[in-house]
């Protein structure tokens, strides 16, 4: 009886380690697309995935890896935390070795900006990780170059200490954090919608300048462990506006690491081949949107196929956990893009976006009426139901140069539709796509008089295109990178 009742404590002892540890797990920063990456990775079967690509919001922004295994058959992971600290870099490649030993590193040197350590990159980086060594020296690493010792670093290892204030806020969401299945994509509601001009903002330079301490030292890691463990490695710069010092020292960067005999690709050289528009395919000045990053994954994704000789798993038993995730990511993004932007059509940017307007004066009818734009030799109009819930963008219809109005009939009074209208040239058997209003423009259609032969004057005409709309479809908010 007495070894019963002794046994008993190591049992409740290692029942109550179990149940607080779920509980934490409520209480930690509620970033969870970071856990998705974290949880999602970990569920990737060994030597699986062609590439891992490591690094701040620079990876996520850009890449979008249901893109690449949609469009070549290839599968990159995003591994990235925003705002990840130039230290944990190492140790994130560490961390990928022991599930994707044979895969391509992708190592992004933007991330080499030295940054400070502070509060929530710290959580962002630890509270989600699976505890191992690694992520114990990660952390120890980590709260010495933010000058953190003694109880100041007890909410990492339990964050409960830090967040049990939110409490009273907690949701069922909180305990359990579902893999979303995106691989690392973006989803956060600038990238989907915002559109920010960056034209003149991006300097560029061929000198080279001193890597700092850190620097140093965090490149010294990252080289010392892929030798050790006969890695494959690219190092890429991505199109971001970085100030001239930082662009000197990532220039010695590329050389070191190329003197080391690991590949270096400067994408920021490559954005007139992307067919990247400054204009049109940025949220900020540090990150595409999802037009941007449709036009950005494709290339770099073809260029990973051709260089590395990854085979297509597309087909007879492709993963199904791959498919799903194309599925998944065209519902978020389907309402955002055009047809012609995910199939890769020729861009000619030169063809202006036209301005336009909606009439909603006819029950059952929208009429779109737009201005003319020099070169167009026709012009294709969208349209979709309001909301990203309600539906994708669809061709509306298309007409000749000349016919610069057209009539979407047949339609639910009441609804509210989005328009859009994209000029259009053609080269040879090509059809080359200009700009267009990305987020369009609403109008409500108007709904039929209740006796025949009453004016309906429901509708309404609208005027140009409305700024961008607020929103977002995870908790994911802005980042650094």
């Amino acid at each position: 009886m007495k070894d019963r009742r002794l046994l008993r404590i190591p049992v409740f002892a290692l029942v109550s380690l179990l149940v607080l540890l779920w509980v934490q797990n409520a209480f930690c920063i509620r970033d969870y697309s970071i856990d998705s990456r974290e949880r999602g990775f970990k569920m990737e079967k060994k030597n699986t995935v062609d590439a891992v690509y490591i690094g701040a919001s620079h990876v996520f922004s850009f890449f979008e890896p249901p893109l690449a295994y949609e469009d070549h058959g290839i599968t990159v992971f995003d591994y990235a935390i925003p705002s990840m600290p130039l230290a944990s870099i190492a140790y994130r490649v560490k961390e990928a070795y022991k599930t994707q030993p044979d895969a391509l590193y992708i190592i992004n040197l933007n991330g080499f900006k030295t940054s400070r350590v502070y509060n929530q990159n710290l959580h962002r980086s630890l509270d989600f990780m699976p505890w191992s060594l690694n992520k114990l020296q990660m952390m120890l690493k980590l709260f010495k170059k933010a000058g953190y010792s003694g109880g100041r670093v007890a909410e990492y290892f339990m964050p409960i200490i830090r967040f049990h204030s939110s409490w009273s806020t907690l949701r069922s969401q909180d305990y359990y954090h579902p893999v979303n299945g995106l691989k690392g994509a973006y989803t956060y509601g600038p990238f989907l919608q915002t559109v920010t001009d960056v034209t003149g903002q991006f300097a560029f330079t061929d000198s080279r300048g001193d890597l700092d301490s850190e620097q140093q030292e965090a490149i010294d890691e990252i080289l010392a462990f892929l030798d050790e463990k006969h890695l494959k490695a690219l190092f890429v710069m991505v199109p971001q506006t970085l100030d001239t010092a930082f662009l000197e020292q990532a220039n010695t960067l590329k050389d070191l690491v190329t003197d080391r005999g690991y590949d270096c690709l400067d994408l920021r050289d490559r954005m007139e081949e992307m067919g990247l528009n400054l204009a049109e395919d940025f949220h900020n000045d540090r990150h595409l949107n999802v037009h941007g990053a449709v036009k950005f994954t494709d290339y770099l994704a073809s260029y990973l196929k051709e260089q590395y000789g990854f085979a297509d798993k597309r087909g007879d038993g492709a993963p199904a956990d791959w498919v799903r995730s194309v599925a998944l990511y065209s519902d978020v993004i389907g309402p955002y893009t055009l047809d012609f932007e995910r199939a890769h059509a020729k861009r000619d940017h030169a063809l202006a976006a036209p301005s336009f307007t909606l009439d909603a004066s006819q029950a059952g009818s929208i009429t779109v009426t737009w201005d003319q734009v020099p070169g167009a030799e026709g012009y294709a109009v969208y349209s979709r139901t309001a909301g990203a819930e309600n539906g994708w963008w669809t061709r509306a219809g298309e007409t000749e140069a000349d016919v610069l109005t057209f009539t979407h009939s047949n339609l639910t009074g009441g609804a509210i539709y989005t328009y859009t209208v994209v000029p259009v040239r053609y080269e040879g058997d090509d059809v080359l796509y200009g700009s267009f209003a990305l987020n369009g423009a609403d109008v409500a259609v108007a709904e039929a008089p209740e006796n025949e032969g009453e004016d309906a004057d429901a509708g309404a005409k609208t005027d140009d295109m409305p700024a961008a709309k607020d929103g977002g479809t995870d908790g994911e908010g802005e980042i650094e990178g």
